[in-house]
C-alpha cells in the first residue's frame, strides 16, 4: 500500500475564525472540507497542519481542524510568552507535536531575533515537541550550534529557501546537509515555487531533492504547502483589505516528480519519516 503524509498544509477559515490584526496579508478561504478534497486528490492519508502567521498565537482554527480531522492529523503551533501552560497542554492533547518559528513572513530575519525567539519558546515546550524553522539557509547557519547542542529535533521548511543559482555546492547548503546528517534536522521538500526559477514543472529542484536524499534519506519529508499563499513572492505594500488569492499549483505533479527523483526511497520520504516524527508518540506524551 502506498501511503502519503503531506507534512505542510494550512487552513484558513476567516468567516469562523478572524485573522489577527497584526498580520502581513489576508488570504482567501481554505477550509477543512476543502483540505479533505485536496488530500483525496493527491492520495494522502495523513496530514500535518501548520499554524499560519495570519492567526498569530490564536489556535482556535487549528484546534477545530485537528478535531474534525481526527487521528490522521497532527499540528504545529506558534508559542509566545503569553501562551499559557494550560493552552500548551490543550494543544499537546489535541495533536500538536511541535512549535514553529517563522522569521520569513514577518521579515524578522536577524540573528538576535532568532535567538530571542528560540530562548523564549524552547523551554516552554513539552519535551517531545520539535521546533519547526521557517528561516533561510543563512539563518540556519547562525543557529547550527544551538541545534547541535539541543535535545530536540528541528524541522526546516521549504528546503531552507536556497538560492537556486548557487546550487547544492554553496557553503550554506553544505552546512544544512551536515546538520541533517547528525539526525537532529529534518528538511521538508515543499513549496518548490519559492525557490524554483520555473513556473510549473520545477525540474530545477531535482538536484536539491537528490542532494538531500543522498545526504540522509531518513531526514527528508514531503509537503505541498497547500493552499499555496504567495509567500516570499508577495508584494509587501499590499493593503490588508486586499484578499490574496492562492497560487494555482499542481501538487499531484510535485508528488509524482519527487517520487521519480527519490525512486526506491519514496516510501521513506512519503510516509515512514513523517510517521516517525509526527505520529509515533501517543498524544500528550
Amino acid at each position: 500500500m502506498n501511503r502519503l503524509c503531506d507534512t505542510h498544509v494550512h487552513v484558513f477559515d476567516p468567516s469562523r475564525f478572524a485573522y489577527v490584526p497584526d498580520r502581513k496579508f489576508s488570504p482567501a478561504t481554505a477550509t477543512v472540507d476543502q483540505l479533505h478534497a485536496q488530500l483525496a486528490h493527491i492520495g494522502a492519508d495523513r496530514v500535518v497542519l501548520v499554524q499560519p502567521s495570519v492567526y498569530g498565537t490564536d489556535h482556535r482554527c487549528l484546534l477545530d481542524a485537528l478535531h474534525k480531522l481526527g487521528p490522521v492529523a497532527r499540528g504545529i503551533a506558534v508559542i509566545d510568552q503569553d501562551t499559557s501552560p494550560a493552552e500548551i497542554e490543550q494543544l499537546d492533547q489535541s495533536g500538536v507535536v511541535g512549535a514553529r518559528l517563522n522569521l520569513v513572513v514577518n521579515h524578522q530575519e536577524s540573528t538576535e531575533r532568532a535567538f530571542e525567539m528560540i530562548q523564549r519558546t524552547e523551554p516552554r515546550l513539552p519535551s517531545h515537541w520539535h521546533i519547526q524553522l521557517h528561516v533561510k539557509l543563512e539563518m540556519l547557519a547562525a543557529l547550527t550550534k544551538h541545534i547541535q547542542n539541543s535535545q530536540r529535533h528541528f524541522v526546516l521548511d521549504h528546503f531552507g529557501l536556497p538560492d537556486i543559482a548557487q546550487g547544492t555546492q554553496s557553503a550554506r547548503w553544505k552546512n544544512m546537509i551536515a546538520v541533517m546528517k547528525t539526525g537532529q534536522l529534518y528538511v521538508k521538500a515543499s513549496a518548490p515555487y519559492l525557490t524554483s526559477k520555473q513556473s510549473t514543472e520545477y525540474s530545477d529542484m531535482q538536484p536539491f531533492v537528490e542532494s538531500l536524499l543522498n545526504a540522509e534519506p531518513n531526514q527528508l519529508l514531503w509537503g505541498s504547502n497547500w493552499p499555496h499563499t504567495k509567500g516570499t513572492k508577495r508584494d509587501a505594500n499590499t493593503p490588508l483589505t486586499h484578499i490574496e488569492t492562492f497560487r494555482n499549483e499542481n501538487d499531484l505533479r510535485w508528488k509524482e516528480n519527487c517520487k521519480t527523483w527519490t525512486s526506491s526511497h519514496w516510501e521513506k520520504i512519503a510516509h515512514t519519516n513523517a510517521d516517525h516524527l509526527y505520529f509515533s508518540k501517543p498524544l500528550g506524551r
